[in-house]
């Protein structure tokens, strides 16, 4: 089974008023560069980033860009369903079994998540899709069968995943996270949680680590 990961990384970023892939995050590493990490650390066979024409691709690292695939998309604001689109097509050709949709400006989803949800599709291979929850809503990350690429072909405009989840027609299940985990950075508020959030994280993985390290000395 090739499991294929699609980042979504091509949007306005309006809100925010400037591209928020490049947006510094913690120890230099910016919002893309940490979701494009946790991906290819991830259970993910293969990686296609969807990107805009104009990004110069400062967050991707020279190391990192041999080891996914850019899919350019020339028609990114005519809405999310054009990113989406761009994506599917090229894990397609790629013979992409399944496909997990995450979006670049949501960095606090963390290996573990993406994994969990590899595993459940595993477990259940006649599904349609695998999706994250928040409460009661599906959201990104989401995991989709290629049963699914060619409706997710035919959305149209500013159309998400969402209105497929939405439907009767397919089976799929949602796996409930903590709501953080879906937090995005849309405006420099947002960002400033995020950010604290991020190295909270960064502290535990090293008082973890220090910890490791006084257990061998003794």
């Amino acid at each position: 089974m090739r499991k294929a990961g699609i980042i979504l990384a091509a949007g306005s970023s309006q809100r925010m008023g400037e591209p928020k892939v490049n947006l510094p995050l913690i120890d230099g590493i910016t919002m893309g560069a940490v979701v494009l990490q946790r991906a290819i650390a991830s259970e993910l066979d293969f990686i296609v980033v969807v990107v805009r024409p104009d990004d110069p691709l400062t967050w991707v690292s020279t190391a990192e860009k041999q080891k996914v695939y850019m899919s350019v998309c020339h028609e990114a604001r005519g809405g999310m369903s054009y990113s989406l689109r761009e994506g599917i097509s090229s894990v397609k050709e790629k013979g992409a079994d399944c496909a997990m949709i995450l979006l670049a400006d949501q960095p606090l989803i963390q290996q573990a998540h993406i994994n969990q949800l590899i595993a459940c599709f595993k477990s259940s291979p006649d599904l349609d899709y695998v999706a994250a929850k928040d409460h009661d809503e599906l959201k990104p990350p989401i995991l989709f069968s290629r049963t699914m690429f060619n409706f997710l072909m035919q959305l149209k405009g500013d159309e998400g995943a969402r209105k497929l989840l939405r439907s009767s027609s397919f089976q799929g299940i949602g796996i409930s996270f903590e709501s953080d985990m879906f937090l995005d950075a849309d405006t420099k508020e947002e960002l400033a949680v995020i950010k604290q959030k991020l190295s909270q994280e960064s502290k535990l993985v090293h008082s973890h680590s220090d910890d490791l390290y006084q257990d061998q000395d003794t």
